[in-house]
């Protein structure tokens, strides 16, 4: 921001203001307070993650029901779409698939771009399973949101998409 006329905060602080413009003090603390927001939100999801992970299957790890879910919404993909969208190990990856092949949620089927290559799809039972979890999740935001107005939901998710596009 332009910096203009300081003003000299009641703690004795100065923030530099210009033309009614927000002072430098004022944005950095709400930077510090979306910083804590979305490190207290990531926590909780990741929690609720969890839990709907061991309710698909209780033995799934997080990181393979989150796989199997980028399977299930991004069809098929390659084992090497999932090292690159999640930033993960080849190995890594090559044990969960082989974790979620043996629980019968994952199904391997030739590339027909690329003989050499097999495409991860999620089986019947996965997908059913998905659908289920689901309409759950949906009852809990359902929930969750049922006295926000209507606007404020899309505001939020508007700010929500805005700032994940952001993020590098």
């Amino acid at each position: 921001p332009r910096r203009g006329t300081g003003l000299t905060r009641g703690d004795g602080t100065m923030e530099a203001m210009t033309n009614g413009e927000v002072g430098e003090t004022e944005r950095e603390r709400a930077r510090s307070e979306i910083e804590g927001a979305l490190s207290d939100l990531y926590r909780t999801v990741k929690g609720w993650n969890r839990e709907l992970a061991r309710s698909f299957d209780p033995p799934l790890s997080l990181m393979a029901f989150s796989l199997l879910r980028y399977v299930r919404h991004q069809g098929p993909v390659r084992a090497g779409d999932l090292v690159a969208a999640f930033d993960l190990d080849k190995a890594f990856v090559s044990r969960s698939v082989s974790q979620l092949r043996e629980a019968g949620l994952l199904d391997q089927t030739p590339d027909p771009e690329d003989g050499r290559a097999t495409l991860l799809v999620a089986t019947e039972a996965a997908v059913q399973q998905f659908d289920r979890i689901r309409a759950d999740v949906r009852r809990n935001y359902a929930n969750l949101l049922d006295d926000w107005e209507v606007d404020d939901m899309k505001r939020l998710s508007e700010l929500l998409t805005r700032f994940q596009r952001a993020l590098p």
